[in-house]
């Protein structure tokens, strides 16, 4: 009994099996056909389209252009632009060029600044004891035409700058007891302390023959020359 139900069972599988392989290949053929439709398809619409495309190009070929397209050559005759007349090329105007100004070179020197005026402030001494080495500018004049050893000898000198300084002879008047000037000795428009002047003279006893005037910033000074009678010094007065 079981022998028999395991014969139907194989035999009701087996034609479910046969079954099922059917379909399958009606199927693969239906998709076959289907795949060669299509492919016959698209073949002729290819075709149509190169059939359609070349019709088109042969329309093309035959066709004319209409007569309202056609260019007329006297229209063209006319439409060119009148020929001027060729005029000679002027002459360009020459501009003469201005002669560059010559600019000095500019100098690396300074010029040094203007030193200020020196004050005429200086107050003048005598003396018969002095040192001529203290001195750049050494003047030497004699008051008198023969002067020996028995004359005085003195130094005049300042202690400042003082200008027009003038050495002058002189004489007594004793009817007025008033100095006449005789004979200007020795002038010197700038006197400095670099600078001496050494004087030889007789002295009279009993009233000068000698005078000096120079000028400072507070005016004209005027002084009188004599000798001591108890040293020999020389005195500088007012008169």
């Amino acid at each position: 009994m079981k022998k028999i139900l395991y014969l139907i069972l194989a035999m009701a599988l087996f034609t479910f099996v046969t079954g099922c392989s059917d379909q399958d290949d009606s199927s693969s053929q239906s998709n076959s056909s289907n795949n060669s439709s299509s492919q016959s398809y698209s073949s002729n619409s290819k075709s149509s389209s190169n059939v359609s495309s070349t019709s088109n190009s042969k329309g093309n070929k035959t066709s004319k252009p209409s007569s309202s397209t056609k260019t007329n050559p006297h229209n063209n005759a006319t439409s060119k632009p009148p020929v001027s007349p060729s005029k000679e090329p002027s002459e360009p105007t020459v501009i003469p060029s201005e002669k560059p100004q010559e600019v000095p070179p500019e100098t690396s020197e300074t010029t040094p600044p203007e030193e200020p005026e020196k004050q005429a402030n200086g107050t003048l001494y005598a003396s018969n004891m002095y040192n001529l080495d203290n001195y750049t500018n050494i003047h030497s004049i004699d008051a008198d035409k023969e002067v020996d050893e028995y004359a005085a000898k003195f130094a005049l000198y300042t202690d400042g700058m003082i200008k027009n300084f003038t050495i002058i002879k002189v004489s007594m008047d004793f009817d007025t007891l008033e100095y006449k000037d005789e004979k200007q000795l020795f002038n010197l428009d700038t006197f400095d302390t670099d600078s001496v002047v050494v004087v030889r003279a007789f002295f009279d006893d009993t009233a000068s023959n000698l005078k000096v005037t120079y000028t400072t910033d507070a005016g004209t000074v005027i002084r009188y020359l004599y000798q001591s009678g108890q040293d020999g010094s020389i005195l500088l007065l007012e008169k």
